[in-house]
């Protein structure tokens, strides 16, 4: 929900500055009482690439959303097909079961392996594209274009911490209850048996 909740709004930014910057050469008419007042907005000279900038974060923007979705899609039908493989219709979804399907996803998914390269090439092109905006003359729309630009950054950095934090706390959780388990049996079978002579 953070990721669709995110790219929304570095969609909104992006699309906003794109708004701003064709419409930068009309103007604005401010009315106070009898006196009308004609304003422009401000210049939109040399804003090619904060324009550029924001098609890119819109299409970039979009792939996250998507292919977030595709992901947990594909991680929820692989637990499916695993529970429906061992006959299980209890529908609870273990740790374990989650490991796996994130694994065979992570191993086998084309679309993953496509995202694999493709979040690091966005989050590090905006790296590059924020310092090249910095260096031009537009004047509109750079605020939304700029924190377009550093939100996907920072959901880029975060996403690509969160997957091993999430794949190595996934495998915790799984070999917790498999170590609880094994501890379970070797009681078990302890205290069934009588006590050695002294």
């Amino acid at each position: 929900m953070m990721t669709i909740l995110s790219q929304v709004l570095i969609l909104a930014g992006s699309v906003w500055t794109v708004i701003q910057i064709m419409g930068g050469d009309s103007t604005d008419s401010i009315s106070s009482g009898t006196n009308t007042t004609a304003t422009t907005a401000a210049p939109s000279i040399d804003c090619d690439t904060a324009k550029i900038l924001c098609f890119i974060n819109i299409g970039f923007a979009v792939m996250h959303a998507l292919i977030s979705i595709y992901v947990q899609n594909a991680i929820v039908n692989k637990i499916a097909k695993m529970h429906a493989d061992e006959g299980d219709d209890s529908g609870v979804i273990r740790s374990d079961d989650v490991m796996k399907a994130t694994k065979h996803i992570i191993m086998y998914d084309f679309v993953f392996c496509f995202y694999v390269f493709a979040l690091p090439a966005a989050t590090f092109y905006n790296c590059y594209a924020i310092s090249d905006l910095n260096d031009t003359d537009c004047a509109t729309g750079k605020a939304p274009a700029w924190a377009a630009a550093m939100a996907m950054i920072g959901y880029g950095f975060a996403t690509m911490c969160y997957l091993p934090c999430m794949y190595c706390g996934t495998c915790c959780a799984a070999g917790t209850k498999k170590v609880a388990k094994k501890g379970k049996k070797g009681v078990e079978t302890t205290v069934g048996k009588p006590a050695a002579a002294q």
